[in-house]
C-alpha cells in the first residue's frame, strides 16, 4: 500500500469453487490510507536584543496531528540562528525544538528569517515559521539636568538626588563619574530597562571659600544612543 494516495481504496477478494454449491464467495476490504501531518505549536518567534549581545533562545514544538510516523527534518535560512535538534520522528507527541540566537555580532536594525519543516511523506508539507529579530540599543534619560546646591562656609551643602532611566531598548548599564572633588554619587553604576534609578549626589563642601563653584556629572553607557549625558552642578558657598 506504500504508493497508494490518501483516501479510501476497497477490493474484493473472490472464492470459488465450479463444484461447490455456493460458489463463488466474497470477502469485501476497505482500506483507509493516511499519511502523517505536521502541526507546529507557532507560526512565528520573535526577539528583541541588546546591540553585542545574543538573543534569549525560543522554544517551539513539532506533533504529527495525521497518522503514522512524522518523520522531520528542519532547516532555515539565516546563520545567527540554529535549530536543535534538527530532525526528529513522531507519532502523536510533541517533540520540543530549541531555537539558539547568536547575535552579538549583528549590526543594529531589524532582521527576519524562516524555518522549514519538512517530511516528504506528509499531507501538508513544508510547514514553516517566521522569525523576527530587532537588534537595539538603549537610550539615556536623566531628570533633572542641572542640579543647584548652596551653603554658607563651614558646612555641607544638602543631598540632593537625580534619576537615571532607559528610554531606549534593551538594558542600559550605565556608570557615573564627576568631575569635582567636592561631590560623591552614590550608586556609582546600575541597571535600567525602563524604571526610574535614583541617585544620590553628597556635598563635601566645609572646606571650600566663599564664591561659586561648577562641577559636572557624566552618565554613560558605551552602547546608548546618546552616550555622555551630563548633569551640571552649580554650587554656591556663602
Amino acid at each position: 500500500t506504500a504508493s497508494l494516495p490518501v483516501g479510501a481504496h476497497s477490493a474484493i477478494i473472490t472464492i470459488s469453487d465450479p463444484n461447490s454449491t455456493n460458489s463463488p464467495q466474497t470477502i469485501s476490504v476497505n482500506l483507509t490510507v493516511w499519511k502523517p501531518t505536521i502541526t507546529l505549536s507557532t507560526s512565528a518567534l520573535s526577539r528583541t536584543v541588546r546591540w553585542g549581545l545574543n538573543a534569549t533562545s525560543q522554544t517551539f514544538q513539532v506533533r504529527n496531528s495525521g497518522t503514522g510516523t512524522l518523520s522531520y527534518t528542519i532547516s532555515d535560512n539565516a546563520d545567527w540562528l540554529a535549530c536543535t535538534p534538527a530532525s526528529g520522528t513522531s507519532t502523536t507527541e510533541n517533540d520540543t525544538i530549541s531555537v539558539v540566537y547568536t547575535t552579538y555580532a549583528l549590526a543594529v536594525g531589524n532582521y527576519s528569517a524562516t524555518i522549514t519543516v519538512t517530511d516528504a511523506n506528509a499531507t501538508n508539507s513544508p510547514q514553516t515559521i517566521s522569525v523576527s529579530l530587532g537588534v537595539v540599543l538603549p537610550t539615556i534619560a536623566r531628570s533633572p539636568t542641572t542640579l543647584v546646591p548652596a551653603c554658607v562656609r563651614g558646612q555641607n551643602a544638602a543631598s540632593q538626588s537625580f534619576e537615571v532611566w532607559n528610554t531606549g531598548y534593551g538594558i542600559l548599564s550605565y556608570t557615573i563619574t564627576d568631575n569635582a572633588a567636592w561631590l560623591s554619587c552614590s550608586p556609582v553604576s546600575g541597571d535600567s530597562l525602563g524604571e526610574h534609578d535614583t541617585i544620590n549626589v553628597t556635598y563635601i563642601t566645609s572646606a571650600l571659600a566663599p564664591g561659586r563653584y561648577t562641577g559636572v556629572i557624566f552618565i554613560k553607557d558605551v552602547n546608548a544612543t546618546n552616550t555622555p549625558q551630563y548633569i551640571i552642578v552649580t554650587l554656591t558657598v556663602y
